[in-house]
């Protein structure tokens, strides 16, 4: 499946002025990089346009393409190709472009997309410590006695997120959905939940303790919940039916943060068929199963976290509320795979497939990385260009003016640090490399520009990467880059590069 890059320069002048040798093998105003050629158009076009454009060039029997980023040397051209735009003296701010497109073939995007998805705090890698985070209600609204509410390490698999922890008496409202399938299973013939738990039993443990409602757990409305009244209980009511399946204690972790997956198809009027309910990616046999006929209108549209949500004002979270840390809740329209509900667990993300998830500037000195893919994790190599030499240096484990330490964050997700000794030259570049079997993915920090990638698929949300942030520490994170339901990238008009063979094949 084809993907795209959204490059955006920071402080960028148009990419001319940028000389060509008289005996390039590439067509005049394109510029000759290995066995390619490649040409900046000033055009603003949407992505689709600038790809239809590059097909109107043809050199050497080959015809133009966006032009990729998929490997460091690329990465490494395109870099320095916008480093010698800085150069030029014939061009003013007004000529400057933010966003160039490029593209790249990536694996394929899963056609299941997510119809809510919360990470439940902060999710910037430089957060040190989440005791200094203010605990705020982006994405939700604190309840109850706030005080009560503080926010929390994630699970280690989000590589140094923070999560919410909401003590009986408090409670988080994600938000009101009424007709969507959040409240109102019906509308959506199946459905996947996916949420990190992390269930505090030392305020108390008996009674009824609610952990997730949308109204599925009254008669009077729709929706489901997860809850815990002598036994765990996972129950999902629609406009006919209500379906409960029980879980004995011991088979539901606490006081250790565990990821729960809920699922439920519509087409399945047995209980046990369809709810199922995993732990830590794995299907765990309820203790008993239940299906019961009835009408259920939808009144209950809220959701929430830590509390029961039955249509009344009144009710008292010390008494119903459960005490919890929450982190990454994820609602899917279909019904995820045994192996993508394994991924999610142990890679934080549907996809096992290789990327680096973050790469961090610590200081001058010290440079953080980690990534995630393979069943074990992947390897994570360091190099560094020095532009003096135009050259790349590859770093072993360990040498004598640099130390590399590597662990593994969880099954499949790995940091790497590398540290310099205060005698080592300042490279122009750190690129760190993760590499899963025959598979590679790099990201570097260049020296000096500010410069963000942005991938998506046609129709799925894109991520944002933040590559390097100009005088202040290095943050690669994805970002949410929606707004108002749209895709901010979808809509973007922007200048675009070709690429082209410059010599037959």
């Amino acid at each position: 499946m084809c993907s795209w890059f959204l490059l955006t320069i920071a402080l960028v002048s148009a990419l001319f002025g940028v000389s060509q040798s008289l005996c390039s093998p590439c067509p005049f105003q394109w510029m000759e990089n290995g066995n390619y050629c490649y040409r900046y158009f000033p055009q603003n076009l949407s992505y689709d346009e600038a790809e239809m454009f590059c097909k109107q060039f043809n050199h050497t029997g080959h015809v133009a393409e966006l032009a990729t980023a998929s490997t460091l040397g690329e990465l490494t051209f395109i870099m320095e190709y916008i480093d010698k735009i800085f150069a030029s003296e014939c061009l003013t701010s007004a000529d400057f472009p933010r966003s160039v497109w490029l593209s790249s073939i990536t694996e394929g995007t899963p056609d299941i997309v997510p119809i809510l998805d919360r990470t439940l705090g902060p999710t910037k890698s430089h957060v040190s410590s989440c005791d200094s985070v203010t605990v705020s209600g982006d994405g939700f609204q604190l309840a109850g006695d706030t005080s009560l509410i503080k926010i929390v390490p994630a699970p280690d698999v989000f590589d140094h997120a923070c999560a919410v922890y909401a003590k009986t008496g408090s409670y988080l409202n994600i938000g009101d959905f009424s007709g969507t399938c959040i409240s109102d299973p019906d509308l959506c013939s199946s459905m996947t939940w996916s949420i990190w738990l992390k269930i505090d039993t030392s305020s108390g443990f008996t009674g009824s303790r609610y952990y997730i409602s949308s109204g599925g757990q009254t008669g009077t409305s729709r929706g489901i919940s997860f809850t815990f009244r002598d036994m765990f209980q996972y129950n999902v009511r629609t406009s006919a039916l209500l379906y409960v399946k029980k879980y004995d204690q011991a088979k539901i972790p606490q006081n250790k943060w565990f990821h729960l997956t809920l699922s439920f198809d519509i087409n399945t009027e047995a209980a046990d068929g369809a709810l199922q309910l995993f732990v830590d990616g794995e299907l765990i046999a309820s203790d008993t199963s239940t299906s019961l006929q009835g009408s259920h209108s939808d009144r209950c549209t809220k959701l929430y976290l830590g509390m029961s949500n039955s249509c009344t004002a009144d009710y008292d979270p010390i008494t119903y509320g459960g005490s919890a840390a929450y982190s990454h809740l994820t609602v899917f329209a279909g019904l995820l795979t045994q192996q993508q509900i394994h991924n999610i667990y142990s890679c934080g993300s549907l996809e096992s497939g290789l990327r680096v998830r973050s790469l961090i500037m610590k200081s001058r000195l010290k440079y953080e990385c980690t990534a995630s893919g393979g069943p074990s994790g992947p390897i994570i190599t360091w190099s560094q260009y020095y532009k003096q030499t135009d050259s790349w240096e590859n770093l072993d484990t360990s040498g004598d003016d640099y130390t590399i330490q590597s662990v593994n964050v969880s099954t499949s997700v790995v940091r790497s640090t590398l540290v310099m000794s205060s005698c080592r030259d300042s490279p122009t570049a750190v690129a760190c490399t993760a590499r899963s079997g025959s598979n590679n993915a790099t990201v570097l920090i260049f020296n000096g520009h500010g410069m963000t990638f942005s991938l998506s698929d046609h129709g799925h949300r894109p991520a944002g990467i933040s590559l390097l942030a100009a005088g202040s520490l290095v943050n690669y994170t994805l970002n949410d880059m929606q707004q108002d339901g749209a895709s901010i990238v979808d809509n973007l008009t922007v200048p675009f590069i070709c690429k082209m063979p410059d010599r037959a094949r």
